[in-house]
């Protein structure tokens, strides 16, 4: 019925309103909704080497609960900017706020002479070959994320984050400030937790990771290595002193704690 010339000439220019019945059809199909979304595209070159732009901007997503039972976070103010050429993609823009936080990102994805196609085809195999991806989360309270995680978290404290994406592995850091957990057991309530986390390539070390149970410091400290294709390898210490191992009512029973996670050579991790 129709032939798409890939060298032949191209020129797009869309913009889909925010009352489209576009809109009301892709949220039918797919299950999610944009309120007061406004699209636009401006495409050049040719259908095998597109350049150009495209926005995307909606006030509200929503996400039609039929189809996931669990609950899902507010996300609102949603801008997306995009710019592509004969190189590759470059996110110019990512803005959102989840639960109110703002969540910010930016990357380019190059495509070494053009090849469009095989992003087309393959775009996850694309993006780890050569995308190269920034994500910021500036600062964000972790009371609005805890009625995800009930069992686990209190509404207490502040999370950041500052995260790039490239050439397979992460760099950058994860900093969690005066959090506090949910009762785990005999250790009860963690208290004043604090976490330095820093990510290169693979391999996660854990700095300053503290906190405080029945009113003691209990502290966490090593690496975490993610092998592409292995199981995770781990060099962790766990030390505490005085903390409550059991808690009844007329009993309490309080001990130190040193504990190490190793992964030897050719061998699963060891606790000791």
């Amino acid at each position: 019925w129709m032939v798409i010339a890939p060298d032949g000439p191209l020129r797009i220019d869309a913009t889909v309103v925010p009352h489209a019945a576009f809109w009301q059809k892709l949220a039918a199909v797919s299950g999610v909704e944009l309120q007061e979304p406004v699209a636009a595209a401006h495409l050049t070159g040719t259908w095998q080497r597109p350049e150009g732009t495209a926005q995307l901007k909606a006030a509200r997503i929503v996400i039609d609960p039929k189809r996931v039972k669990q609950a899902l976070p507010a996300i609102e103010n949603l801008d997306v900017q995009l710019t592509g050429d004969r190189g590759g993609v470059t996110l110019n823009t990512f803005a959102v706020a989840i639960e109110g936080q703002l969540v910010r990102a930016r990357g380019r994805l190059p495509l070494p002479e053009g090849k469009w196609s095989e992003l087309f085809k393959s775009p996850l195999a694309a993006a780890r070959r050569g995308a190269d991806l920034r994500l910021e989360v500036p600062g964000a309270d972790v009371a609005v994320f805890a009625r995800f995680l009930p069992a686990v978290l209190a509404p207490k404290g502040r999370f950041e984050a500052d995260l790039t994406y490239r050439r397979g592995g992460v760099e950058g850091f994860v900093k969690l400030r005066d959090a506090a957990s949910r009762p785990l057991g005999p250790l009860g309530v963690l208290q004043e937790i604090s976490a330095d986390i820093a990510l290169s390539g693979r391999k996660l070390a854990l700095r300053g990771v503290t906190a405080r149970s029945g009113g003691q410091p209990v502290t966490l400290a090593g690496t975490i290595e993610l092998p592409e294709g292995e199981a995770p390898r781990f060099e962790l210490t766990l030390k505490g002193e005085n903390l409550p191992f059991v808690r009844q009512t007329g009993l309490l029973v309080r001990g130190d704690l040193d504990l190490k996670l190793q992964t030897p050579a050719n061998a699963p991790p060891r606790l000791s």
